[in-house]
């Protein structure tokens, strides 16, 4: 998760538009990296109840997902 706020915070501060692109990618491929882990935890710790757990995480993460493109400029 470092390494993606940080390259997303060096893109996001760069004027070169290729080296911007460069950084904004590489901090989307280091926050997606992660994203196996949250939903293959969901499957070990809740065997007989996965559905229901990821049900429940993708429905906590709608209001970021909702407020995060209204709170970026």
């Amino acid at each position: 998760m470092g390494l993606a706020s940080l390259s997303i915070v060096v893109g996001a501060h760069v004027s070169a538009p290729m080296v911007a692109i460069l950084f904004l990618s590489l901090g989307a491929g280091w926050l997606y990296l992660t994203v196996d882990t949250f939903w293959s935890s969901t499957v070990d710790l809740s065997n007989p109840h996965a559905g229901t757990l990821s049900d429940l995480m993708s429905t906590g993460a709608k209001p970021g997902e909702t407020l995060s493109p209204t709170l970026t400029p």
